[in-house]
């Protein structure tokens, strides 16, 4: 797989990783709309900046476009950045297994 170092928007601008964040965002909102598409490299690439952008916030810190609440990057309590849009929390949580079965029933 190879990232992209910069991604063509629907306004005809290009971002990369030296892009704003609310920049980024927006190109993630119009994926999420519907109104402009992204190829699986070039979604993968957005959604690595992001989360590198997520990476420098504090612990417990969201950002996110306004009046959006569905498009935003933060950095959890224990410190796990992520992307969050419609689809859910990117990377996804793993579960975690501490081998006690039991908590399962």
């Amino acid at each position: 797989m190879a990232l992209k170092l910069r991604i063509l928007t629907q306004t005809g601008e290009f971002v990369s990783a030296a892009s704003s964040v609310e920049e980024l965002l927006k190109v993630l909102l119009d994926t999420q709309n519907g109104t402009h598409t992204l190829s699986q490299e070039e979604d993968d690439s957005l959604r690595g900046w992001l989360l590198l952008r997520a990476q420098e916030l504090g612990n417990g810190k969201m950002v996110g476009l306004e009046g959006q609440p569905t498009v935003c990057i933060g950095k959890t309590a224990e410190g796990r950045p992520f992307v969050r849009d419609a689809r859910g929390d990117w990377p996804p949580i793993k579960p975690d297994f501490d081998g006690d079965t039991n908590t399962l029933l």
